[in-house]
């Protein structure tokens, strides 16, 4: 499991993501540890993890959610193609954020867009954090189930 300060990355570039876009500041609600079923929304989008880490990071909201952000990123005509874009642009926007802080070994996938429809998307067998992210009334959720190997990574790739 990854600790309090390697975490604050993915919080950091989650938060700052609704800023640079919107102008309008996000906040974290209360993070959690779920064991058994990571939360699934309408829209996922999915970041394999490998290298000195095994795992996944994926962001997921409620379609009307995401509506309304891109709506104050401009957009007045949204579609099915640009809410799961800026699913699968906000997951791999953290997670390069991580691999930049991470080092090169920290390896990660081009983002894979998921429409569950009520389905179970994944099972993992990792203890999964989730970081709810509040913007206006939204909540947009980044799930991890990430694994470092930090005797893998070089004194100067891990967050001190």
């Amino acid at each position: 499991m990854i600790n309090e300060q390697e975490l604050s990355v993915f919080v950091e570039s989650a938060l700052e993501f609704f800023y640079k876009n919107t102008g309008i500041a996000a906040s974290m609600d209360e993070p959690r540890i779920e064991l058994i079923d990571p939360p699934i929304r309408d829209v996922v989008g999915l970041i394999e993890i490998s290298g000195v880490a095994k795992g996944f990071v994926y962001t997921t909201a409620k379609r009307e959610d995401i509506t309304h952000l891109l709506n104050a990123m401009g957009e007045k005509e949204v579609d099915g193609f640009m809410i799961q874009d800026i699913v699968g642009e906000l997951a791999s926007i953290i997670s390069s954020n991580a691999r930049h802080k991470f080092g090169d070994k920290f390896k990660v996938s081009v983002p894979k867009i998921l429409v569950p429809g009520g389905r179970k998307v994944m099972e993992t067998s990792l203890t999964v954090l989730v970081l709810p992210i509040r913007w206006r009334s939204a909540v947009f959720e980044v799930v991890i189930g990430v694994e470092l190997d930090h005797q893998e990574m070089s004194h100067e790739q891990h967050i001190e």
